[in-house]
């Protein structure tokens, strides 16, 4: 189903109820770079480990995270939408540009504040 929802989608939100934060937390993240999303992404306070992710590139990419057991917390955080629509539809051709500039040692494009599209994304 991850592939099909692929392009399709802006935003991820998923709720959870899982002790192992840790893992849940690095499969999450998997599948929202797949699909090149912004995660919201909140587990049961009885277990903590809620947080707030978009693709930006390094330390831009987390925008959230509430950790520790028995948390009863609301948060009110910004998430990019705009700026991550418009990297979606036009992030992988200037992936290529910037890759193609680089490899031919040419002066690059300026790059943008998001990590690169994953392989062979698209926005439908």
């Amino acid at each position: 189903p991850w592939r099909l929802l692929r392009g399709e989608l802006l935003h991820l939100f998923l709720i959870a109820f899982n002790k192992d934060v840790k893992l849940y937390e690095s499969l999450t993240w998997t599948r929202a770079y797949e699909n090149y999303v912004n995660l919201v992404s909140v587990n049961h306070g009885a277990y903590g480990g809620s947080f707030l992710w978009t693709p930006k590139r390094s330390h831009n990419r987390e925008l959230a995270r509430l950790t520790g057991r028995g948390l009863f917390l609301q948060a009110d955080v910004e998430i990019p939408v705009k700026m991550l629509f418009e990297e979606q539809k036009l992030g992988p051709e200037r992936a290529l540009c910037v890759a193609t500039a680089k490899w031919a040692d040419r002066e690059t494009a300026q790059e943008t504040k998001f990590k690169s599209p994953p392989p062979g994304y698209s926005r439908r």
